[in-house]
């Protein structure tokens, strides 16, 4: 009582308001009393305040952890950022909390940057965080924008004062991990906060995705995200962990931000749960839906995909969309129309190397985004793509007869492909503009058809599951009866909800034979709000008594008349029927009253049933315990049957080891000597280029030798040969000479003689 009257007087304080009267402040003691020091702290729209929460969070902080709250929903109570960054002290400083909701609370870009941080860095035990703002338009979460400049000096003091490391913690322009890869694994530096990224919350919830080995729920409805987060976001999810459910609805994403987002989603592992409700998909959000999870599974569309739109632009692979934060340029008559304003979104981020399969989507809800044909023709490819599907919710869309038509074909293909019934129990389709001829392909392929057995006539797949185990035993039994061929129904729902549409008489008359077979298992339909006369309630109200699993039925504001309020009420006596809508109708005012009171009998049969209906279940999972008992004995044999195979196989590797380490020394001394082979021949071929240079280096000097001497021999032979001519010449001019001395010699020699 003293800390409820101090956080009382807290919150006064910080909202400036004097005492209040005796009964507001003990209806305010009493709320929480009723929560503190339990495991669920429940004080919503209280009005706590900052100054309050932070009082609030020294005290959880007092306490010891096993006395802290597990769930903390603190929505609607004003705390701004100042009380974010308390809940992020409480976050950083205690791992007792598990599941953490604060919508509507006014939280800026600084506070959910200080949650996301404090989580990222600390916190390995909050599996779920809920911001979603579904309040008044002042106290929504907006995060997604940039920090202003007194908000970043006052987070980065902050931050330099927690790590002692001024330099760690300037504002740099990304929030991007380098710093963590430098440095030994021990001493890793202090994370480098986002504080100038143009959206530095988005940033560090992208981290928080990437790191986070809990985070399971993450809710940031009405969060005024844009297509630039939900782009971010989408970058993030195939390196999440452990992330189950993410809810993004009214957060104005629209077809290029949806295109980027669920390329990251079609490819984690461990998304089971997809709303992306009011945020304008439209038709090219909704086939960017569907082909990235048939890529991701590796499954055909099962319709062709239309031309891309042209509001879709492959410059620079990125997309233009309408940008909403600048006001349209007003265009006068003489001037003419500009174009409006837009901004780049990035372009879907690159899926990781890993090979296709199966989505595990259990639930998709896509309402009020304007769906049309060929968006709901695309996204039929979730029957093939998402095995483990569920629920698929899309009401307050445009997808019409065809649509539906579109829908239940791809139903009836996906059951004949798996061979059983699909495990889509929920179908909600209100709102659609869906007619009769829609309506009646839907009932169709609730209707068992022969069909040709897929996988071998075994309808036990494993996409439906255990959920599907019994109609797909007697779809199997039924295969042997009809030669080969398999009679089951595309669609086992248990929920299907068609309101607020143009259905008529012929439609519901097909759905009332449907509902008349005993061995159904739709549990709740939903009619209202369409055209159903006389003739389709009579028909309805004689399905009821058709012994099916029928609980909740709904006709409100359809022209049912006198004769629909008889058989209905014929039909309600002995039903299993505990719910009936049949408000703004002309059903006369006595067989509402009947109506009611045989309600009220079969909700009390109901409730009388119940202790059997625990039992029969009790034995069911007691049935199934052992069985899993013995499944356990088998696996334990398997697993000892394994461990020896492994162990023998461990000696056939030690083997191998030493035979691979003898192969290996033998390899070895084979390269040595090849390498020292190699070596003497790259040697002696050295050698012989060495022996074959000098041989040709001696025989150029022996031909320029020989060159030489020839030249030498045939200058001197000219020189001979003119010498020889000079003799000649001197031999011959002597020769003439001597002759002529000889021929005066003579006659006195003659006379000499004489004398």
């Amino acid at each position: 009582a003293a800390l409820a009257e101090r956080v009382y007087h807290a919150r006064n304080k910080h909202l400036g308001i004097g005492g209040h009267s005796d009964a507001r402040v003990r209806r305010f003691l009493a709320v929480f009393g009723a929560s503190w020091g339990t495991p669920r702290l429940e004080l919503r729209a209280v009005g706590l305040g900052p100054v309050a929460m932070e009082l609030l969070v020294d005290e959880m902080l007092a306490q010891p952890p096993q006395c802290r709250p597990r769930l903390v929903q603190l929505d609607q109570n004003g705390l701004g950022d100042r009380g974010a960054a308390a809940l992020a002290r409480l976050l950083a400083q205690s791992d007792s909390t598990v599941w953490l909701s604060a919508g509507a609370n006014s939280v800026g870009p600084a506070g959910a940057l200080a949650i996301f941080e404090a989580l990222a860095a600390h916190n390995t035990t909050l599996t779920a965080l809920d911001l979603s703002s579904d309040g008044a338009t002042a106290e929504r979460n907006l995060f997604a924008r940039g920090l202003r400049q007194a908000e970043i000096d006052s987070l980065a003091a902050a931050a330099a004062e927690a790590t002692g490391a001024p330099e760690m913690v300037v504002p740099l322009t990304t929030g991007s991990d380098a710093s963590e890869d430098e440095g030994s694994e021990d001493e890793a530096p202090p994370r480098v906060l986002p504080l100038l990224h143009p959206r530095p919350a988005i940033a560090s919830l992208c981290h928080l995705l990437e790191r986070s080995p809990v985070l399971a729920v993450l809710r940031l409805g009405s969060s005024a995200l844009g297509p630039e987060a939900a782009a971010d976001i989408g970058a993030a999810l195939p390196r999440s962990a452990a992330l189950v459910e993410l809810s993004l609805p009214n957060n104005g994403i629209g077809s290029a931000g949806t295109a980027a987002l669920v390329q990251g989603a079609a490819w984690c592992g461990t998304l089971e749960l997809l709303d992306l409700s009011s945020n304008e998909l439209g038709d090219i959000g909704a086939s960017a839906l569907g082909e990235a999870l048939a890529a991701a599974a590796g499954v055909p569309m099962p319709f062709p995909p239309d031309p891309p739109s042209p509001a879709l632009s492959d410059d620079e692979g990125e997309e233009t969309v309408p940008d909403r934060r600048r006001p349209r340029p007003k265009s006068s008559p003489a001037s003419g129309s500009r174009p409006r304003a837009t901004r780049r979104v990035p372009s879907a981020p690159m899926p990781l190397a890993a090979p296709p399969a199966p989505s595990r989507l259990t639930t998709l809800q896509l309402g009020g985004n304007r769906i049309g044909l060929n968006g709901a023709r695309a996204l039929c490819a979730v029957f093939g793509a998402c095995p483990c599907l569920v629920a698929l919710r899309m009401p307050r869309n445009e997808i019409g007869d065809e649509g539906a038509a579109a829908i239940a074909q791809a139903a009836r293909e996906a059951a004949q492909a798996l061979g059983a019934p699909l495990p889509l129990s929920e179908l909600v389709l209100s709102s659609n503009h869906i007619g009769d001829k829609g309506g009646c392909e839907l009932a169709g392929a609730l209707e068992p058809r022969p069909t040709a057995t897929g996988r071998g006539g075994s309808a036990s797949g494993g996409a439906a599951g255990g959920a599907k185990a019994g109609g797909a035993t007697a779809a199997g039994g039924a295969a042997a009866a009809n030669g080969g061929r398999s009679c089951f129904a595309a669609l086992e729902l248990v929920k299907l909800d068609l309101s607020s549409n143009a259905l008529h008489d012929p439609c519901a008359v097909h759905l009332a034979r449907l509902l008349g077979r005993g061995d159904g298992t739709l549990q709740a339909v939903s009619l209202a709000q369409n055209k159903i006369g006389d003739d389709g309630g009579v028909a309805l109200g004689r399905a009821l008594g058709g012994g099916g699993a029928l609980r909740r039925l709904g006709l409100s504001g359809n022209p049912l008349g006198e004769r629909a309020g008889a058989a209905i009420v014929q039909g309600l006596d002995g039903s299993s029927v505990i719910s009936l809508g049949l408000e703004v109708t002309e059903v006369p005012y006595a067989c509402v009253v009947a109506a009611n009171r045989l309600l009220a009998l079969n909700q009390r049969r109901w409730e009388e049933a119940r202790p059997r209906r625990f039992e029969h279940r009790r034995r069911e999972l007691q049935a199934t315990a052992e069985e899993v008992d013995a499944a356990r004995v088998a696996l334990a044999e398997r697993r000892a049957e394994v461990e020896a195979q492994e162990r023998r196989l461990d000696r056939f590797i030690m083997q191998l080891a030493i035979v691979t380490e003898g192969a290996e020394a033998r390899k070895a001394a084979d390269r040595d000597r090849l390498a020292e082979t190699e070596r003497a021949a790259r040697a002696s071929e050295m050698a012989s280029t060495e022996e074959a240079s000098k041989l040709k280096q001696d025989r150029l000097i022996w031909l320029d030798t020989l060159r030489t001497k020839e030249a030498s021999l045939a200058a001197a032979e000219r020189v001979a040969s003119r010498a020889y001519e000079r003799f000649s010449a001197v031999a011959r001019t002597s020769k003439v000479g001597i002759a002529a001395l000889a021929g005066e010699v003579e006659p006195v020699r003659q006379g000499g003689e004489k004398t």
